[in-house]
């Protein structure tokens, strides 16, 4: 009875961990811990010799904006690829944060510039977003400064178009940036999901259960059986 009991309990452990678990997204925003920036480009065209890569920064991983020659980095985000092109009118405010660092230096001068937008396939609805700046006297590395862009009405981005999101510093003077945690937010600034995101969960639920939409007890009457047959065996033998 007790190799009986013993079974069964394997059998039901078995049986319970083949149910289906669906995985959620962890984050509501782009924050690089995944290594992925293919979303994130340099601005071609404009002579800036920028690199971008993925580091290690304040504990984190974040976006490294390494300044080259003093020119003006101009940083690209391709809109659709990180929300979907048919989420793209549901967002009103874009946020990003930024650190500064201006290396071998004891304070970081004036940094600042615009944040634009192309709202669609025709450059002629480029919208001149809020310019931003920031500065810090005391120290080589600024403190995290959140940059917020919110669309006036009629200035939103438009579904199924290449839209594009761009940020730029004017006053780049051998600083570097690091960019993290980028949120699309709506109206009510709630966040637009993010498309990696939303497939990561649809794959897990497709992964986890099956297409019938519910768990085979094949394994489960199986080994039951399985259970019983051996328990058979032990007690005929006890009655030899």
């Amino acid at each position: 009875m007790k190799l009986i009991k013993k079974v069964l309990a394997v059998t039901l452990v078995l049986a319970l961990t083949a149910f289906p678990v669906i995985a959620s997204a962890a984050t509501d925003a782009v924050d690089f811990e995944d290594g992925n920036f293919s979303a994130f480009y340099i601005k071609e065209g404009d002579g800036d010799p920028s690199l971008l890569s993925i580091v290690d920064f304040n504990g984190s991983k974040a976006l490294f904006i390494d300044s080259q020659e003093k020119g003006i980095p101009k940083v690209v985000i391709d809109v659709p690829a990180l929300v979907g092109p048919e989420n793209l009118d549901k967002i009103r405010t874009v946020q990003l944060d930024l650190v500064v660092t201006q290396p071998d230096a004891a304070a970081v001068p004036w940094q600042g510039g615009a944040i634009g937008s192309n709202q669609g396939a025709d450059a002629a609805t480029w919208y001149q977003g809020t310019e931003w700046s920031l500065q810090d006297d005391n120290k080589g590395t600024s403190d995290v400064t959140t940059i917020s862009t919110t669309f006036g009405d009629g200035f939103g981005f438009v579904n199924n178009t290449p839209a594009i999101y761009l940020f730029m510093n004017w006053g780049n003077s051998g600083s570097d940036m690091y960019v993290d945690n980028v949120k699309f937010l709506d109206v009510d600034g709630n966040a637009v999901p993010l498309v990696a995101a939303a497939e990561t969960t649809a794959t897990a639920e497709t992964t986890a259960t099956p297409k019938t939409g519910v768990v085979s007890f094949a394994l489960l009457f199986g080994l039951g059986a399985a259970a019983m047959g051996t328990g058979s065996v032990v007690l005929k033998k006890k009655d030899k």
